[in-house]
């Protein structure tokens, strides 16, 4: 009876502690990647990684370079935007294999580009994502687009939908 009681108790700050993904979210799953990962503008969503080597480049963001959720760099650099687009490019890059970068980002309308090797990524949200595999390496990686079965990274790189824009059906 007891544990009946904390067990219906626990179950409102249980739910509470859940976030509850948008109507039309999907995921990205990369693993142990050598290539190319990039969340273009249309991405809204969170984007949580770590690269053992390579850069991350976040277009745009809405925080200083500093203060974008991105651990153990070695070199942190906010560049001006070329061409007609205004605003800045924080690039954030790692070398020291000892440590990986690690980055929790919440984005929506920038983008994200992360590349390097040793690749992990794990994002919910909705929009368009590129990615792009080492055509000469024989294992570059694999992926996983909204649950579906995992394969390697696409060589000549290829744009995929994560979730979509429509509401989910009413059950």
């Amino acid at each position: 009876m007891l544990v009946c009681l904390a067990a219906v108790l626990a179950l409102p700050a249980t739910a509470a502690a859940v976030h509850v993904a948008a109507a039309g979210d999907g995921t990205l799953s990369v693993s142990n990647a050598e290539g190319r990962v990039e969340f273009l503008r249309s991405f809204s969503g969170v984007v949580l990684g770590r690269v053992t080597t390579g850069r991350l480049e976040v277009v745009n963001p809405d925080a200083d370079c500093n203060d974008l959720g991105v651990w153990d760099v070695d070199e942190v650099r906010e560049l001006p935007l070329r061409g007609s687009r205004d605003g800045v490019r924080c690039v954030f890059r790692t070398v020291d294999r000892s440590m990986a970068m690690r980055f929790r980002l919440v984005r929506e309308g920038d983008e994200v580009l992360v590349a390097g090797a040793g690749i992990w990524i794990s994002a919910v949200g909705q929009g368009r994502v590129y990615l792009e595999g080492k055509p000469n390496k024989l294992r570059d990686g694999t992926f996983s687009i909204n649950g579906e079965r995992r394969g390697s990274l696409p060589d000549a790189g290829r744009t995929f939908t994560i979730g979509s824009r429509r509401p989910a059906a009413a059950p």
